[in-house]
Formats: structure tokens, sequence, C-alpha cells
């Protein structure tokens, strides 16, 4: 009776073989050729800074899109927060924001600021407010700003650093 299902089987396993061994191949064939699928991603605050300025070309306020701006930037400041202070600011509300804020490496001097600007961003997005004219290079400046001074510090390498002993 199993030898009923015995071609059905060598079918299948010859198959499943034949995909092993093309997938097999691809893989070598991609590594010899210097195809790589890593995925390089850019710090916290170089992604950030970036998307800023292709949101400021855009320049939505002009077109009458206020709310989506709003949106948008608001979108880049949290998804910078969360991935340079390890905090969950894309599924929280603003007042969670600041206070998961408080107790990690966030300098307390911005946080006027942050809440003056998230504040004034919620309004526009959900209580439909107009905010002013200068609210958009406003809030642009200040995220660049909030980005910069943020972000992690460099260690500066002296010459003195880089030489290395001489084998005499």
């Amino acid at each position: 009776l199993w030898s009923d299902y015995l071609p059905w089987a060598l079918a299948i396993g010859g198959f499943i073989l034949l995909i092993v061994l093309a997938s097999w191949l691809m893989g070598r064939a991609q590594k010899k050729h210097g195809v790589s699928s890593r995925i390089v991603e850019l710090p916290p605050h170089e992604l950030a800074l970036k998307k800023l300025d292709v949101l400021e070309q855009k320049r939505l306020w002009d077109k009458g899109l206020v709310k989506e701006y709003c949106a948008e930037l608001t979108f880049i400041v949290r998804e910078y927060l969360e991935k340079q202070f390890h905090i969950p600011a894309l599924e929280s509300t603003s007042e969670e924001i600041l206070g998961q804020l408080k107790s990690g490496d966030f300098p307390q001097y911005l946080r006027p600021a942050l809440q003056h600007f998230l504040t004034n961003a919620d309004l526009v997005k959900f209580a439909k407010a107009t905010p002013p004219e200068a609210f958009h290079e406003e809030s642009i400046s200040f995220s660049r700003k909030l980005i910069l001074e943020t972000k992690p510090v460099q260690p500066i390498v002296t010459d003195a650093e880089n030489r290395q002993p001489h084998n005499s």
C-alpha cells in the first residue's frame, strides 16, 4: 500500500532538494560577486536629520497641510526619542513621553521646550488649531536643536592614541 505513494514522495523530495540546492547556489553566487544582504542602519540622529530635511523641502504648511506637517514632524521627533532614549515614544502620549524622559539621559533644560513643541503640535493635530506662521520654522529649528544636542558624543581620538608602539 505504501508503494502506491512512493513516486509522489520521491517527486516531492526531489523538488525540495532542487529548491535547497538552488538557494544554496544563489547564496554562493551573491557572496562571490560581493552582494551582501546586510542592511546598514543609520544612527538615530542621522536618520532623523535626513527626515527633517525631506520634510522641510516638502513645505506642507505652504500647501495648507498643517496637520499633516505636524503629524510628520512629531513622528520624526518621537521616532528619534524612541531610538535614542529607548522609550516607547511612538505609542505614548506627549505627557507620557515627558515623564519617561525624566529618568534617563535626556537633558532637563530641553524638557520645557519639548513640552511646548509637543503641546502645540497636539493642538494642531487633534484640536484643529491654527498655529502662528512662525511655528513651522520654529518647530523644525527646535527639532534639529533637540537632535543635535542629544545625539551621542563621539570620543575624540588624539595622535597619541593613534600611535602604534615601536618594536626595536
